[in-house]
């Protein structure tokens, strides 16, 4: 199963390299490395790529600008 904060699924993997491998054992060892590729970028750009919800919660007088 894809990890969710990869940043390209293996299917998409296997596309760019032009090859299709239908085993499971390469899809596993596909999917493990795209997973430490994705950990790397991230270090490496000392930043996330997944996008993530939040909520952001102000003191205010229920007036609907901001100052």
């Amino acid at each position: 199963m894809a990890n969710p904060k990869d940043l390209i699924t293996s299917g998409r993997a296997v596309q760019a390299m032009q090859y299709y491998a239908d085993n499971t054992t390469t899809n596993a060892i596909l999917q493990t490395l795209v997973t430490a590729c994705s950990d790397a970028i991230e270090k490496y750009c000392r930043r996330r790529f997944v996008s993530i919800a939040r909520d952001e919660l102000y003191n205010g007088t229920g007036d609907r600008r901001l100052m």
